[in-house]
């Protein structure tokens, strides 16, 4: 089962997350993480490793600057995406630095943007999911 996991400190923001990627593409399981700390937890402690990663760039605890300098230390080919309501051209000419970052996607999330993921990932996207759950 793919596994995508949210580091993102806004609780609202990590329901509009789950509920948008979990009803476009099936069968993936959606972990929300509150904390730069929770993700190392995650990923550098125990057997539960993400299909991709969803960070947040401007996460209370730790920039997500930081968090991608930390993670460079442990990736392993997950693809990340840095998520924000506001992004800098320094913001995009700091990201190529980081090859594994695969984009930077503007909140809130949308349908395209999902498919966008989807497409980049090879997950399974289904439009229809979401016009099916609101009849």
């Amino acid at each position: 089962m793919n596994k995508i996991f949210i580091v993102d400190d806004d609780e609202i923001d990590q329901l509009i997350f789950i509920k948008l990627l979990t009803s476009f593409l099936p069968g993936v399981q959606v972990i929300a993480i509150s904390s730069s700390k929770g993700l190392a937890e995650k990923i550098v402690d125990s057997e539960v490793k993400p299909t991709l990663l969803i960070v947040n760039k401007d996460l209370l605890d730790v920039s997500g600057w930081s968090l991608l300098n930390q993670l460079n230390n442990f990736q392993q080919s997950v693809p990340v995406y840095l998520v924000s309501h506001w992004f800098t051209p320094a913001d995009a000419l700091k990201a190529t630095q980081y090859p594994f970052v695969k984009g930077l996607l503007d909140k809130p999330l949308s349908e395209k943007l999902i498919a966008k993921i989807a497409i980049e990932n090879n997950l399974h996207y289904n439009p229809l999911l979401s016009v099916m759950a609101h009849l």
